[in-house]
Protein backbone atom coordinates (compact mmCIF):
# COMPACT_ATOMS: atom_id res chain seq x y z
CA UNK A 1 0.00 0.00 0.00
CA UNK A 2 2.50 2.50 -1.29
CA UNK A 3 2.58 4.17 -4.61
CA UNK A 4 1.43 6.82 -7.01
CA UNK A 5 -1.93 6.83 -8.75
CA UNK A 6 -1.20 8.93 -11.83
CA UNK A 7 -4.66 9.38 -13.23
CA UNK A 8 -6.26 12.01 -15.43
CA UNK A 9 -8.46 14.62 -13.81
CA UNK A 10 -11.95 13.24 -13.27
CA UNK A 11 -10.93 9.60 -13.78
CA UNK A 12 -11.55 8.46 -10.20
CA UNK A 13 -8.42 9.02 -8.11
CA UNK A 14 -10.45 9.74 -4.99
CA UNK A 15 -12.62 6.63 -5.20
CA UNK A 16 -9.69 4.44 -6.23
CA UNK A 17 -7.66 5.57 -3.22
CA UNK A 18 -10.63 5.13 -0.88
CA UNK A 19 -11.16 1.62 -2.22
CA UNK A 20 -7.51 0.93 -1.40
CA UNK A 21 -8.05 2.39 2.08
CA UNK A 22 -11.07 0.14 2.66
CA UNK A 23 -9.04 -2.90 1.59
CA UNK A 24 -6.17 -2.00 3.90
CA UNK A 25 -8.52 -1.18 6.78
CA UNK A 26 -10.24 -4.57 6.44
CA UNK A 27 -6.93 -6.42 6.12
CA UNK A 28 -5.55 -4.81 9.29
CA UNK A 29 -8.82 -5.28 11.16
CA UNK A 30 -8.56 -9.05 10.57
CA UNK A 31 -5.12 -8.86 12.22
CA UNK A 32 -6.60 -6.92 15.18
CA UNK A 33 -4.76 -3.78 14.09
CA UNK A 34 -6.09 -0.29 13.56
CA UNK A 35 -5.49 2.18 10.77
CA UNK A 36 -5.48 5.95 11.06
CA UNK A 37 -5.92 7.65 7.71
CA UNK A 38 -4.62 11.14 7.00
CA UNK A 39 -5.78 12.80 3.80
CA UNK A 40 -4.00 15.99 2.77
CA UNK A 41 -5.64 18.30 0.25
CA UNK A 42 -4.60 21.49 -1.42
CA UNK A 43 -7.39 23.67 0.00
CA UNK A 44 -10.49 23.78 2.21
CA UNK A 45 -12.81 23.23 -0.75
CA UNK A 46 -11.15 19.86 -1.35
CA UNK A 47 -11.25 19.03 2.38
CA UNK A 48 -15.03 19.45 2.21
CA UNK A 49 -15.29 17.41 -0.99
CA UNK A 50 -13.22 14.55 0.48
CA UNK A 51 -15.31 14.63 3.66
CA UNK A 52 -18.45 14.22 1.60
CA UNK A 53 -16.94 11.34 -0.40
CA UNK A 54 -15.79 9.57 2.78
CA UNK A 55 -19.38 9.20 3.96
CA UNK A 56 -20.00 6.90 0.99
CA UNK A 57 -17.31 4.58 2.37
CA UNK A 58 -18.63 4.64 5.98
CA UNK A 59 -15.46 6.18 7.43
CA UNK A 60 -15.57 8.36 10.54
CA UNK A 61 -14.12 11.67 9.39
CA UNK A 62 -12.67 14.70 11.13
CA UNK A 63 -11.90 17.82 9.15
CA UNK A 64 -8.89 19.80 10.33
CA UNK A 65 -8.08 23.21 8.88
CA UNK A 66 -7.87 26.82 9.95
CA UNK A 67 -11.48 27.30 8.83
CA UNK A 68 -12.90 24.80 11.34
CA UNK A 69 -14.47 26.05 14.57
CA UNK A 70 -12.35 26.80 17.62
CA UNK A 71 -8.80 27.88 18.20
CA UNK A 72 -5.88 25.90 16.86
CA UNK A 73 -5.28 24.56 20.37
CA UNK A 74 -8.90 23.39 20.62
CA UNK A 75 -8.83 21.77 17.17
CA UNK A 76 -5.60 19.93 18.03
CA UNK A 77 -7.08 18.75 21.34
CA UNK A 78 -10.10 17.39 19.48
CA UNK A 79 -7.82 15.44 17.10
CA UNK A 80 -5.88 14.06 20.05
CA UNK A 81 -9.10 13.03 21.82
CA UNK A 82 -10.37 11.29 18.70
CA UNK A 83 -7.12 9.35 18.33
CA UNK A 84 -7.26 8.32 21.99
CA UNK A 85 -10.91 7.26 21.66
CA UNK A 86 -10.12 5.26 18.56
CA UNK A 87 -7.02 3.54 19.91
CA UNK A 88 -7.74 3.06 23.58
CA UNK A 89 -11.50 3.00 23.98
CA UNK A 90 -13.00 1.57 20.75
CA UNK A 91 -15.56 4.37 20.79
CA UNK A 92 -15.32 4.90 17.04
CA UNK A 93 -14.89 2.30 14.29
CA UNK A 94 -12.50 4.16 12.03
CA UNK A 95 -10.58 7.41 11.96
CA UNK A 96 -9.87 9.59 8.97
CA UNK A 97 -8.47 13.10 9.35
CA UNK A 98 -8.90 15.28 6.28
CA UNK A 99 -6.73 18.35 6.29
CA UNK A 100 -5.14 20.94 4.07
CA UNK A 101 -1.51 20.55 3.10
CA UNK A 102 -0.65 23.67 5.10
CA UNK A 103 -2.17 22.17 8.24
CA UNK A 104 -0.69 18.71 7.59
CA UNK A 105 2.80 20.21 7.39
CA UNK A 106 2.41 22.14 10.64
CA UNK A 107 4.69 20.84 13.42
CA UNK A 108 1.92 21.14 16.02
CA UNK A 109 -0.42 18.98 13.92
CA UNK A 110 2.25 16.34 13.30
CA UNK A 111 3.32 16.24 16.96
CA UNK A 112 -0.32 15.98 18.05
CA UNK A 113 -0.79 12.80 15.99
CA UNK A 114 1.63 10.97 18.33
CA UNK A 115 2.84 8.94 15.38
CA UNK A 116 5.69 7.24 17.22
CA UNK A 117 3.45 6.25 20.14
CA UNK A 118 0.78 4.90 17.79
CA UNK A 119 3.36 2.94 15.81
CA UNK A 120 4.85 1.55 19.05
CA UNK A 121 1.36 0.31 19.97
CA UNK A 122 1.04 -1.44 16.61
CA UNK A 123 -1.27 1.05 14.92
CA UNK A 124 -0.61 2.17 11.39
CA UNK A 125 -1.04 5.35 9.41
CA UNK A 126 -2.09 5.68 5.79
CA UNK A 127 -1.34 9.00 4.12
CA UNK A 128 -3.40 9.80 1.04
CA UNK A 129 -2.03 12.91 -0.60
CA UNK A 130 -4.29 14.57 -3.15
CA UNK A 131 -2.47 16.59 -5.81
CA UNK A 132 0.73 15.03 -4.45
CA UNK A 133 3.01 16.76 -6.96
CA UNK A 134 2.68 19.83 -4.72
CA UNK A 135 4.15 17.98 -1.72
CA UNK A 136 7.69 18.62 -2.91
CA UNK A 137 7.30 22.30 -2.03
CA UNK A 138 9.57 23.13 0.91
CA UNK A 139 6.63 24.35 3.00
CA UNK A 140 4.70 21.08 2.57
CA UNK A 141 7.45 18.43 2.73
CA UNK A 142 7.11 18.27 6.49
CA UNK A 143 3.72 16.55 6.05
CA UNK A 144 5.43 13.52 4.49
CA UNK A 145 6.40 11.79 7.70
CA UNK A 146 8.66 8.77 7.31
CA UNK A 147 6.64 6.93 9.98
CA UNK A 148 3.53 6.81 7.80
CA UNK A 149 3.86 3.17 6.84
CA UNK A 150 1.28 3.30 4.05
CA UNK A 151 1.29 6.05 1.42
CA UNK A 152 -0.80 6.81 -1.64
CA UNK A 153 -0.08 9.78 -3.89
CA UNK A 154 -2.80 11.06 -6.20
CA UNK A 155 -1.86 13.24 -9.12
CA UNK A 156 -2.49 13.74 -12.80
CA UNK A 157 0.99 15.23 -13.15
CA UNK A 158 3.68 13.63 -10.94
CA UNK A 159 6.55 15.26 -12.83
CA UNK A 160 7.16 18.76 -11.53
CA UNK A 161 8.00 21.40 -14.13
CA UNK A 162 11.68 22.38 -13.95
CA UNK A 163 12.08 20.56 -10.63
CA UNK A 164 13.80 17.20 -11.04
CA UNK A 165 14.75 17.13 -7.35
CA UNK A 166 11.13 17.67 -6.31
CA UNK A 167 9.92 14.99 -8.72
CA UNK A 168 12.50 12.54 -7.35
CA UNK A 169 11.52 13.42 -3.80
CA UNK A 170 7.84 12.60 -4.45
CA UNK A 171 8.63 9.37 -6.27
CA UNK A 172 11.02 8.20 -3.56
CA UNK A 173 8.66 9.02 -0.69
CA UNK A 174 5.67 7.28 -2.26
CA UNK A 175 7.94 4.46 -3.46
CA UNK A 176 5.87 1.57 -4.70
CA UNK A 177 3.46 0.86 -7.50
CA UNK A 178 3.07 3.57 -10.10
CA UNK A 179 -0.31 3.18 -11.76
CA UNK A 180 -1.00 5.31 -14.83
CA UNK A 181 -4.45 5.93 -16.29
CA UNK A 182 -4.73 8.73 -18.80
CA UNK A 183 -7.44 9.72 -21.22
Amino acid sequence: YRGILEMATGSGKTFTSLSCAVGLYEKLKKEDKKLIIIISCQDVYMVNQWSSDLKKFNFECKKYSSEEKGSKKERLAEISNMINSYIFHDKINSLVIVTTKNSAADDDFINNLNIDDCNDLGYSFLLISDEAHHDAASTWRNALNENFEYRIALTATPDRLNDEDGTSFIKEYFDGAHFIFDL
